[in-house]
């Protein structure tokens, strides 16, 4: 640390004085002997990897997280150049794990918990869970980009954060290693970030702050790479908890720069958190799909986002009029239509964004490597082609329209069928203003479409309804997220691609698991569920009908 102002070893009161420490902990010998009171020493000591260049015939020096916050037109390039930067600390510091496992004989806690290494966790955690890159289609502004790019601007700032840092960096080390005392200290990490978050929450001054709710995040990451319950309850716990928080600091918090990128993050796991559980959270409430962008528009994914977000609205509405009369299962679902086709119009409006925003071609097949247990040697491979992309970004985005494109039509042919089978007692077919109701043009009253049957009951008409076209058939929904899942898995950053295929394929294999027809397709989209849950995605085992027998309900 020669050299660099500011970062004597010696003690706070010594520094201060300007004078000669000699090191004595904890308390300093000079300020015993001075009889003073000595402050104690920075245990934060920072190493920050530089690198320096000639500007204008001035020397410039800068750490490589500074490029997390610098400004480029060049995207594209300064990603590039950040994610090697970042990659090269990374290898430097696993070399170091390596040494330490093949030689040291101390425990992997004395080695992580030393400050400057605590730090470089960070750096592990980001060049083994995210792209630099990411950031690069999702309108990164002030403060931009995926959540996780915006840690180094925290990761100092609170115990809490850097141990739930520290406990996903730990787990991806030991895995990659096979080290079980790194394992064995990811654990440790975890319950130490639970305590210090349940410290933080406790103390008014910082519960709301950013690394905070950015600490919730991690800790919730965590429990879906290990479970270390053995169950989804402490996730969903969790969830639950990150959302009261949010709700709690209120959504004018979150319209611009760090706080803006963690409640979107947030916000996605809320959206399939409340699908799974059919209950709606704040989050679906006008206000807060609307105020977080009060200072900068939504992108396509926030808008993906709020149809899932209007998905579990459906799903709750759904539960409640099951044991309900054909009137109001009637009035009920025709609701439901009109939100599954304002949806539908949302996906439209984001698919000519793709084309817009995203480098063209958007993707490409190419022939399919990657074996799959339900491939059969007679009748070939499930899904022979796959698909490549320009970059992770936009494999994501699209195998996330595809899977909420299948939700919605899906759900359009659900209800046209369901509307269409109902049977309606004539004692209660019409409403209480029947028969003026017949001259309205609004479509508000469903009297002027119900037809009288041979039955003697009533139906309802269903020609007026827009024809669903090539939503009756799916299928290619299907097949374009399972051969996007190949590109996930080759990803050079496995982590993050194993996050980048798991919701999509959930969504889409719970949808269609009992559908006649595709059991092969099933039977392939299990198999590589199963392979996800192995490269660190252990929470599938437990939100997914996976390990239930394949009945229909």
């Amino acid at each position: 640390m020669v050299g660099v102002p500011g970062k004597s070893k010696g003690c706070k009161t010594c520094r201060k004085r300007k004078i000669a420490c000699n090191l004595q902990r904890p308390v300093c010998g000079q300020c015993i002997k001075s009889k003073r009171t000595c402050l104690g020493y920075d245990n934060a000591v920072r190493f920050i990897p530089v690198r320096a260049r000639l500007e204008d015939e001035k020397l410039v020096v800068s750490s490589s997280f500074d490029a997390l916050h610098e400004k480029t037109s060049e995207t594209g390039k300064g990603s590039d150049i950040l994610q090697n930067e970042l990659v090269s600390t990374n290898e430097r510091f696993v070399s170091a794990i390596s040494r330490r496992q093949d030689h040291s004989p101390f425990p992997a806690s004395d080695f992580l918990c030393r400050p400057a290494n605590r730090e470089q966790l960070l750096g592990v955690f980001i060049t083994t869970c995210i792209q630099a890159s990411a950031g690069d289609m999702n309108g990164a502004s002030e403060g931009g980009g995926p959540w996780m790019l915006q840690l180094p601007r925290l990761f100092m700032q609170t115990p809490a954060l850097q141990a739930s840092v520290s406990a996903i960096a730990a787990t991806v080390l030991g895995k990659q290693h096979n080290d079980r005392d790194l394992l064995n200290e990811s654990l440790r990490f975890y319950t130490s970030g639970l305590r210090e978050l349940q410290k933080s929450l406790w103390n008014p001054d910082v519960m709301y702050n950013d690394e905070i709710l950015a600490a919730c995040l991690c800790l919730g990451l965590y429990e879906a790479m290990e479970c270390p319950g053995n169950g989804r309850q402490a996730y969903y716990n969790h969830c639950e908890g990150c959302m009261r928080l949010v709700e709690a600091r209120g959504a004018g918090r979150h319209m611009s720069g760090v706080a803006h990128e963690l409640f979107l993050g947030l916000r996605a796991q809320g959206a399939l958190f409340s699908m799974a559980t059919h209950v709606p959270s704040f989050l679906s409430s006008p206000l807060w799909m609307t105020r977080p962008w009060k200072r900068r528009p939504k992108r396509a994914i926030d808008r993906l986002v709020d149809c899932m977000c209007e998905a579990s609205l459906i799903y709750q509405e759904n539960d409640r009029i099951q044991h309900l009369g054909p009137i109001e299962k009637l009035e009920s679902w025709l609701e439901s239509l009109a939100k599954c086709w304002q949806m539908d119009a949302i996906l439209e409006d984001v698919y000519k964004e793709f084309e817009t925003d995203f480098p063209q071609p958007m993707y490409w097949p190419v022939l399919s490597k990657e074996p799959n247990a339900a491939d059969d040697p007679i009748r070939g491979k499930v899904f022979p082609v796959a698909y490549r992309f320009v970059n992770m970004a936009v494999a994501r985005s699209f195998m996330l329209y595809w899977a909420i494109a299948l939700l919605v039509w899906s759900g359009l042919s659900l209800l046209y069928q369901g509307i269409a089978s109902l049977e309606i007692d004539p004692k209660n077919a019409r409403c209480s203003n029947f028969p003026d109701c017949e001259a309205f043009h609004d479509d508000m009253c469903h009297c002027k479409y119900l037809r009288l049957q041979p039955s003697g009951t009533y139906n309802y008409d269903i020609s007026h309804f827009p024809l669903l076209g090539h939503r009756v058939d799916p299928k290619f929904l299907i097949n374009n997220v399972c051969q996007s899942i190949e590109y996930c898995l080759d990803s050079e950053i496995p982590v993050w691609g194993t996050w980048s295929a798991g919701t999509p394929l959930i969504l889409i294999y719970e949808t269609v698991k009992y559908v006649p027809g595709l059991e092969r397709e099933v039977l392939w989209m299990e198999a590589t569920l199963r392979k996800l849950q192995g490269r660190g995605l252990r929470l599938l085992n437990y939100t997914t009908s996976l390990n239930q027998p394949t009945a229909s309900p």
